[in-house]
């Protein structure tokens, strides 16, 4: 698969765009693409998301997000198709004061521009499914200090919104990623992402930076 992203920040606002899409085989058996987007504001304790929507096409069916954060932390998402009877959809509550995908990882960047450590916890809502990504110090860190490279552990914590037959010892997943500023003033963002998935040991890896155009 590949994927390709873009992030700006201007003018105390942020936008993120990516496309996922197969690629092989892969894409010979199950043609996948995924278009998401992502718009917000920059301020000094960090990012403040305002809309998020995603956009996905298969071989067996398409599906739609769209997610609207207010600036007194509530959200509101419509989805399309609606989500079946096997998920639980979160609770105003459980929605409250999250980041999209897109301006968590985003936001963990500026975390770590700020304090030069990864820990932290951020609650992620993508319009269906409810989750936190927690962030840790990875035990390369250390050997990385003088890189301008830090590695982080993470723990994917699902809470609502997933399958209601999933099993206790699959409410958690985990990866690694590594985070780098591709560019004097750039945020840092993901270089090297390897993670256990449903296909076996999978291996994101950043192959080209490019500038603002």
């Amino acid at each position: 698969m590949t994927l390709d992203f873009d992030v700006v920040e201007h003018d105390g606002t942020y936008r993120v765009d990516g496309v996922v899409r197969s690629i092989g085989v892969v894409d010979l058996f199950s043609r996948f693409v995924l278009r998401t987007e992502s718009r917000g504001l920059v301020e000094a304790a960090g990012l403040l998301p305002q809309a998020y929507a995603s956009d996905s096409s298969s071989r067996r069916r398409n599906r739609h997000a769209s997610v609207k954060f207010a600036s007194d932390g509530t959200v509101a998402a419509t989805v399309d198709p609606p989500e079946g009877p096997g998920h639980v959809r979160p609770t105003e509550q459980e929605m409250r004061g999250s980041f999209d995908p897109l301006s968590g990882i985003l936001q963990l960047g500026h975390v770590v521009a700020r304090r030069g450590s990864c820990a932290a916890r951020i609650p992620v809502f993508d319009g269906r499914r409810r989750y936190d990504m927690v962030f840790a110090d990875g035990r390369e860190t250390p050997a990385l200090a003088g890189s301008g490279k830090l590695h982080c552990a993470i723990e994917v914590i699902k809470l609502a919104g997933f399958s209601a037959d999933a099993e206790p010892d699959t409410r958690v997943d985990h990866a690694e990623v590594w985070l780098a500023s591709p560019r004097p003033g750039a945020p840092f963002l993901p270089e090297r992402v390897e993670f256990a998935g449903s296909w076996g040991p999978i291996t994101v890896s950043l192959v080209k930076p490019s500038p603002a155009r």
